[in-house]
């Protein structure tokens, strides 16, 4: 496999991590506002398991993609934050 495509796959796996881990933060605020902030903090770990998962992944198919997979989760962060702010 190419450099370039192993690039691109972890960018891709990140950026799917990272929409995973806002929805869980999104999913959290909504317990938080609720079920109180102890219910948000139980669910906690929960926030990690995209990202978690994505480099994982990314692992699996190359060291490369590993690599690139946090320039996916932060696309996908200044995006949606920008998205908020309008």
């Amino acid at each position: 496999m190419s450099t370039l495509l192993a690039i691109g796959i972890g960018i891709v796996l990140g950026a799917i991590g990272g929409a995973l881990h806002l929805a869980v933060v999104r999913f959290r605020a909504g317990l938080a506002t609720t079920h109180g902030a102890g219910a948000a903090l139980l669910a906690m770990p929960l926030g990690l398991v995209g990202p978690a998962a994505a480099v994982l992944a990314a692992a699996l198919v190359a060291p490369a993609s590993a690599w690139a997979t946090p320039l996916g989760i932060f696309a996908v962060r200044l995006f949606v934050l920008r998205r908020a702010r309008r």
